[in-house]
């Protein structure tokens, strides 16, 4: 049994010191958790899911609850423990061994369970505790696939921001590709326009140099008579 060593009521809303085989550790009620998910989360984290020693920290945290101004979450708390058990097996069906193992200690906790019930439930919270590696295997590979959408998800946002930026670059490229070309026409026309009018000059000067050469050969002839 874990012997009670000292009780803190603050933030969080208990705390509870405790010996256990000579060990002395503490353990949390924060927000959120009533004394059997507490107590799960401790021994969990502990690494011992004892169901004794489950149920021997859920009993210390819930009295010291009761000496508190502070409530657990209502949705934990049922009337019978039937109803302990029902919600329990659903939570095994399902596949959520923590909190089967949750109800089966909420309902161990309780006054005036007799024996044969207590036998029953502690037997509930032995496979919920058995069974609770699958659970945590399935999580572990769901927050694995997890990850990987996620980081999926991050290569395509900066796939899109990679791509608009060479969008944006092809764009600027082709600009200044379009306004090299229109200068480069801009001078080429210019170039043409200074030829065109030097052409018409050489054009004119064409027949007054045929007529004098013209008229020198005539010379030529008459001089040779």
């Amino acid at each position: 049994a874990l012997c009670l060593l000292t009780v803190l009521a603050a933030d969080p809303p208990v705390t509870v010191t405790f010996n256990v085989g000579g060990q002395e550790l503490s353990a949390s009620l924060q927000d959120g958790d009533d004394a059997a998910s507490a107590s799960w989360k401790f021994w969990e984290s502990y690494g011992e899911l004892n169901p004794a020693h489950l149920v021997d920290l859920a009993k210390l945290l819930a009295e010291k609850i009761a000496e508190v101004n502070w409530s657990p979450p209502k949705e934990f708390t049922l009337k019978t423990v039937g109803k302990y058990i029902a919600r329990s097996k659903e939570a095994t069906k399902d596949g959520f061994f923590d909190e089967a193992g949750h109800d089966m200690v909420r309902a161990l906790i309780r006054k005036n369970v007799d024996d044969h019930t207590a036998g029953t439930l502690m037997k509930l919270l032995k496979g919920a505790i058995r069974d609770l590696p699958r659970q945590r295997k399935r999580e572990a590979k769901d927050r694995e696939e997890e990850e990987k959408v996620l980081a999926r998800q991050q290569a395509e946002r900066e796939a899109m921001v990679e791509a608009k930026a060479r969008k944006e670059a092809d764009e600027e490229d082709w600009k200044e590709f379009v306004s090299r070309r229109l200068q480069k026409e801009k001078e080429q026309e210019s170039r043409n326009t200074d030829i065109i009018v030097t052409i018409p000059v050489s054009v004119e000067q064409q027949p007054v140099q045929q007529q004098q050469e013209q008229q020198q050969q005539e010379q030529q002839q008459q001089q040779q008579q």
